[in-house]
């Protein structure tokens, strides 16, 4: 699911994964990577070189038959006949014939990925129920393929409760992570919260939160932020923000020579510059 918000926050999880060599494959509707990451030079700058679109075809009737027998073949150890060929096929007319009334049906059966999901869940049973939807066939594979355990055969037993507290959480915490930075960098900038319970501890962890959440915040940081946290006597603040510094973008970026030429940076803070472009 894309939208506006998470558009910054992928950029980000992929700038952080292109170093390691890992290759990502991500799937959307053609309409949503039109209208929210086209062009790629504006919406991930960066890493257009990185990102290779290819459009996937709808399948045709006879690709949707194929795959459903191969489907059928794939897993001929899960069904009781030893012929899982003529199964494929029936299961293949049976959904082509009802997806002739059903548009929504039809665009399920024609997506590869949705016709994987189809066969995974109705392939045992052999029907498919006629009335279903796009977001039907996620809520039940969700239901019976993660929010399950197949082990203790329950919803409710620990490893299922586990595999959708786990899932839900990183969707949640994937989806949030944007709108989090921005959250927590309008309130930094605000006297309350440079204010708040007059504690450095809570402040320093706020600013280490903020610069794992977004590198971008950094050069605003040294422009807005150190000068008013100078200004408040927390020089341990402003360390933090040097150390996020060298941990982001290494001990030879420009932000730390930066640092060294402002105004008030503190001899407190030239040593803790000068130890990390040091190495020490």
């Amino acid at each position: 699911m894309i939208n506006r918000d998470f558009v910054p926050a992928f950029r980000e999880m992929l700038q952080q994964l292109m170093p390691s060599g890992v290759t990502v494959v991500f799937t959307c509707r053609d309409h949503d990577y039109n209208d929210h990451l086209e062009p790629i030079r504006e919406r991930l700058p960066g890493l257009t070189r990185q990102i290779e679109r290819f459009d996937v075809p709808n399948f045709t009737p006879s690709e949707i038959r194929l795959a459903a027998s191969a489907f059928f073949h794939q897993r001929a150890d899960d069904f009781p006949e030893p012929d899982t060929s003529d199964r494929g096929t029936a299961f293949a007319d049976n959904i082509l014939a009802l997806s002739a009334d059903s548009r929504s049906l039809l665009e399920i059966i024609q997506n590869p990925l949705l016709l994987a999901l189809l066969c995974d869940l109705f392939a045992q049973e052999g029907n498919v129920p006629p009335d279903l939807t796009v977001s039907k066939l996620y809520q039940r594979y969700w239901q019976e393929k993660i929010a399950y355990s197949r082990v203790d055969k329950s919803h409710f037993a620990p490893l299922a409760l586990a595999k959708d507290k786990l899932c839900l959480t990183l969707a949640q915490t994937f989806v949030d992570v944007h709108q989090l930075t921005q959250l927590l960098y309008q309130l930094l900038l605000g006297i309350n919260i440079i204010q708040i319970d007059n504690s450095e501890a809570e402040m320093i962890q706020i600013i280490a939160a903020i610069q794992r959440l977004n590198p971008c915040f950094l050069p605003d940081a040294i422009a807005t932020v150190c000068p008013q946290l100078i200004h408040q006597g927390w020089e341990r603040n402003v360390a933090a923000i040097v150390r996020a510094i060298d941990n982001i973008e290494g001990r030879g970026s420009d932000l730390l020579d930066g640092i060294l030429q402002k105004d008030w940076c503190t001899a407190h803070i030239e040593s803790v510059v000068l130890e990390v472009k040091s190495g020490f």
